[in-house]
């Protein structure tokens, strides 16, 4: 199975918890990611939503696009902790 296939169930298998972190979201995004963990309670038992600041330790990171300094940001990122991305 090659990486683009494994879903976010498979994910959660493998590890006992995903660290979230993210990189240029508004302060409305992030409210509503904690949302979402506060209202399904099975991603909350699952994903950890954790500030940028401690971005080395996260399985996922969002990535706010459309602005070309979040992406410069994820490439330094990437390539300071060898990432995988798609």
């Amino acid at each position: 199975m090659n990486p683009e296939q494994i879903s976010i169930l498979e994910i959660t298998i493998l590890h006992d918890e995903i660290k979230l972190s993210y990189i240029g979201l508004t302060d409305l995004e992030i409210r509503v990611l904690k949302s979402i963990f506060t209202l399904a309670p099975q991603l909350k038992e699952n994903f950890i939503l954790i500030t940028p600041e401690f971005i080395n330790e996260a399985d996922v990171i969002l990535v706010n696009a459309d602005n070309p300094e979040n992406i410069l940001e994820w490439e330094r990122v990437a390539r300071i902790n060898n990432l995988t991305s798609s």
